[in-house]
C-alpha cells in the first residue's frame, strides 16, 4: 500500500511522516520511503486490503472497489459520561487469549464477547 504524507498520517494517528515510518517498522510492515527528490513524501508498506467487486449507484456494471479491514478509529458515542474508553477495562493484544489456541469466530467476534461480558458485570 503506498500513502502520501497526510494519507498515511490520518491513517496512523500519528504527527509526521517519520513517526509514521516508525510505528509501520514497529508492526512489522517494511516501510519504505516515496521520494520526490531528496523530500520524503509518502510511504509505502506491506498491508493487506481486499477487492471486491460491486454495483455502486451511479456506476454502470460492477466496480471494483478496495476495502481495509483492519481497525484504526475509536470514535465514542457523545452523550455518554464518566470515563467510558473501554480499551482502558478491556484490552485486546497479543498476549490476549485469543491467540492462545485456533478459533471458530472472528477477533471482532470474539473482542464483542470479551466486551460484553465487562459491561454486564
Amino acid at each position: 500500500m503506498a500513502q502520501d504524507r497526510h494519507g498515511i498520517e490520518d491513517y496512523l494517528g500519528v504527527k509526521s511522516l517519520d513517526a509514521a515510518g516508525t510505528v509501520l517498522a514497529m508492526a512489522g510492515l517494511n516501510p519504505g520511503w516515496i521520494l520526490n527528490g531528496s523530500t520524503h513524501v509518502g510511504l509505502v508498506f506491506d498491508h493487506t486490503a481486499i477487492n471486491v467487486s460491486m454495483t455502486i449507484p451511479g456506476y454502470i456494471g460492477k466496480q471494483i472497489v478496495q476495502l481495509d479491514p483492519s481497525w484504526k478509529f475509536r470514535d465514542f458515542q457523545t452523550g455518554l459520561t464518566g470515563s467510558v474508553d473501554i480499551l482502558n477495562h478491556v484490552s485486546f493484544n497479543t498476549n490476549s487469549s485469543y491467540f492462545s489456541a485456533e478459533q471458530t469466530e472472528s477477533a471482532a467476534e470474539w473482542y464483542e464477547d470479551q466486551v460484553s461480558a465487562y459491561l454486564k458485570n
